[in-house]
């Protein structure tokens, strides 16, 4: 059977979101399906692309870049009739004749957004399956996408959402009953067999796991909260991991509000896992989100969180159970949630234990329904 793997995430080579589209497409390879890949090109190629190709998964680049770009946009303004569009998804899925196409949307909708993508797949004849991780109450849809989103899922065999929360937003968003929607979360991008060690007591080591990015994942929040008087006074430190277009902002924000000496910036790491032997608990203040890989390998290890209700987080967090909520994205609602860890935060080791006793009964059931075709 041939197996098509579409990645419609368009903002970066790779993220959280991708983990789940490349273990579907290493499980189907190994149960002897013939897996292509279509995915946008970037001048880097992601490590998980070249292991993919290692395993016999060819991929196939779109929206790559040229050099006479600006040339031809400016024939094809001037002289439109000597031109004929080029659906470069399309020439693809007629090339691999696939049998099933997976599509998964960095955006809940990134499938409609994109014109191209969107022709290509209302014209296959392929069993189409959507995935969206990333939704947001922003979204806000004019009755021409609510209607070409419709005729998508129409069109569809299955449409999942990585969150109850986000499947039920879409509804919301869309005016229209999702009945063949399901939920299939995400899995952690390493293997988990152990709970690691908990740290000891010093001082508490913060972590937030994530792009830096403040619109979706709120860093701006935290720094607030963390720079009243009363966090001033107790002993901490907050590790950030990751990369992203508001690193320099959030430096600058750090020497605003004086705590630049207790912010580490730690970039980009090999080993996630590695991180959790120093940090005792996950702060995730996000805006947005679908259901954050970083709080699942948190999770995992034995970390407990504390988290804004948003996306699929108080799906894994139960309040003083496995972690903290705050049901809001705000400074004042995030420092409430926070202020609960730190009065029980003697018992982060208790809290921890739960949520990876939590995630490992949760993670065997996921491992079975990643076989999303059947």
């Amino acid at each position: 059977m041939n197996l098509l793997i579409i990645s419609a995430m368009y903002g970066r080579p790779w993220g959280g979101s991708e983990e789940l589209w490349y273990k579907i497409a290493l499980f189907y390879k190994n149960n002897n399906y013939n897996v292509s890949v279509i995915a946008p090109y970037w001048d880097t190629v992601p490590k998980k692309h070249q292991e993919l190709k290692s395993r016999g998964i060819k991929i196939s680049y779109v929206l790559k870049p040229h050099r006479f770009n600006f040339i031809l946009w400016r024939l094809k303004k001037f002289f439109p009739y000597l031109f004929v569009a080029k659906n470069e998804y399309l020439e693809l899925i007629n090339k691999y004749s696939p049998d099933a196409i997976i599509v998964s949307q960095g955006h809940v909708f990134s499938a409609v957004s994109h014109k191209e993508l969107f022709y290509a797949l209302m014209n296959s004849n392929s069993s189409i399956y959507l995935i969206s991780q990333y939704n947001t109450e922003l979204t806000i849809l004019d009755m021409k996408e609510i209607r070409l989103i419709r005729s998508l899922y129409d069109k569809c065999k299955a449409w999942f959402f990585v969150s109850k929360n986000n499947l039920k937003l879409a509804e919301h968003q869309l005016a229209y009953s999702l009945s063949r929607a399901k939920v299939l979360y995400n899995l952690p991008s390493f293997e988990s067999n152990e709970m690691l060690q908990f740290p000891s007591f010093d001082l508490i080591c913060f972590s937030m796991v994530s792009r830096l990015d403040i619109l979706d994942k709120g860093h701006d929040i935290l720094f607030r909260v963390l720079s009243k008087e009363k966090w001033l006074k107790r002993k901490w430190i907050l590790n950030l991991y990751g990369s992203g277009k508001d690193e320099e902002y959030l430096k600058e924000l750090a020497v605003f509000y004086n705590i630049s000496d207790r912010i580490f910036f730690n970039g980009n790491v090999s080993d996630i896992k590695d991180t959790w032997r120093k940090n005792h608990i996950l702060l995730m203040p996000s805006r947005a989100e679908g259901t954050p890989l970083s709080l699942i390998e948190a999770f995992s290890v034995g970390r407990p969180a504390v988290v804004t209700d948003v996306g699929g987080n108080a799906e894994w967090v139960s309040e003083g159970f496995t972690g903290f909520l705050a049901d809001a994205p705000t400074p004042k609602l995030f420092d409430e949630a926070l202020d609960k860890m730190w009065m029980n935060r003697d018992q982060l080791k208790i809290l921890g234990e739960n949520a990876y006793n939590f995630s490992k009964k949760r993670i065997k059931e996921l491992n079975k329904e990643i076989a999303i075709l059947n």
